[in-house]
């Protein structure tokens, strides 16, 4: 069943003039602005009020949604119940990681591009404090460090991640991939390594953050970034819960590759249902979630055995209007599923579907969606509130 309702809503929200699916973005990625010669310096933070009530205390379990197309967010409760919160952030908001109760969110921009983070009081979103990021151009994929206070950041145009101290608003650290679009990333279990996927290039980068930072010199005879060919269109990551294998997601081959991180090479490559976008593993680290954006499916497969164990439709049974803003081309008739973010006790998943405006509840065992709610337009990144 389809429900929909905001108890506590921001203003109108902003037009949008841009695509809202990540990976053609991405994958058109040399046409934006090209790569400035020089390492950008990082500006600070700015203020900017959002009119939502002030919550007592945001529920652990509450599921956080983006809606890129209106720049602004949503908070449901606990299992997807109801929509309790919307918040505004800037431009083309697409991906959201959750410290305590607070959102951290990348500005990816519209036609301009964007260069800023968004950090949400979740219980008090009407105060938004905006982080500046300077020269580094179109913010979008974000791992967060265990201490909560940093931040990995993908900046597409400048081929390079960084480093953001949330307390103080600044750029601390600097990595430069030299590949194009680089889009998503995830960090190893002991933060030493990050790993970035560059849709334009079809590449992984591995970046060794212990052993330069700042852009310094790596030590003689090594590199701090080692760039490993995977699959055209590689968007989507996941890391094995151990951190031994690395999926990715190739949305132009419809194939995930299968990275060992030990010996940093691609050890298997499998077929996918059409445009993968996004790839989730569940926390026991058993089964692999690919959200299929073409067809309009999650994929399930068995990590171990690497072999397709199911799937399930993510469109609500009740007929939805497709996101006018979403070119249907392969995505005629998909209700396109993207963010995926998975309980920690691997119970349930929630899928955010960007042409149908909505998020799938999707009960893993049963391997089934027992739920939808209605978001605003063009909803991809979700977060779980710990």
């Amino acid at each position: 069943m389809l429900h929909s309702g905001i108890r506590r809503a921001v203003a109108a929200p902003r037009p949008a003039m841009y695509l809202v699916i990540a990976g053609i973005a991405a994958s058109c990625i040399g046409g934006l602005d090209a790569p400035p010669g020089e390492a950008t310096k990082p500006a600070g933070s700015q203020h900017a009020a959002a009119p939502a009530e002030r919550q007592d205390a945001i529920k652990p379990g509450s599921i956080v949604v983006l809606n890129k197309a209106q720049a602004n967010g949503m908070v449901f409760t606990p299992g997807l119940l109801e929509s309790t919160i919307a918040f505004s952030v800037g431009d083309g908001p697409h991906e959201v990681v959750i410290s305590g109760t607070r959102a951290i969110v990348s500005n990816y921009g519209g036609t301009t591009p964007g260069q800023s983070l968004a950090v949400v009081d979740l219980n008090d979103p009407g105060t938004t404090r905006t982080i500046m990021l300077g020269d580094y151009r179109r913010p979008h994929g974000l791992a967060l460090f265990k201490d909560g206070r940093h931040v990995l950041v993908t900046a597409e145009v400048n081929q390079s991640i960084i480093k953001v101290d949330i307390e103080s608003g600044k750029v601390v650290d600097h990595w430069e991939t030299g590949q194009q679009g680089s889009h998503m990333v995830v960090l190893s279990p002991d933060e030493k390594i990050a790993y970035v996927t560059n849709v334009g290039s079809g590449s992984v980068s591995i970046v060794d953050l212990a052993r330069t930072a700042s852009g310094g010199a790596p030590e003689p005879g090594t590199s701090a970034v080692i760039n490993v060919p995977t699959a055209p269109g590689s968007e989507g990551l996941a890391l094995s819960p151990d951190g031994k294998e690395l999926w990715v997601a190739g949305n132009k081959s419809d194939q995930i590759s299968i990275l060992d991180t030990a010996s940093r090479k691609v050890v298997e490559t499998i077929a996918c249902a059409k445009y993968p976008l996004r790839l989730a593993f569940t926390p026991d680290g058993k089964t692999v979630l690919a959200a299929a954006s073409a067809s309009g499916e999650i994929i399930f497969y068995d990590a171990e055995a690497r072999k397709q164990t199911g799937r399930v439709a993510t469109a609500p049974d009740e007929k939805t209007e497709h996101d006018p803003l979403v070119p249907e081309g392969p995505f005629k008739g998909s209700s396109v599923p993207i963010g995926i973010v998975i309980e920690p006790g691997g119970a349930n998943a929630y899928v955010a579907c960007t042409a149908t405006g909505t998020i799938a509840k999707i009960d893993l065992a049963a391997r089934r969606v027992v739920g939808h709610m209605r978001t605003g337009k063009g909803p991809d990144g979700v977060g779980l509130v710990p």
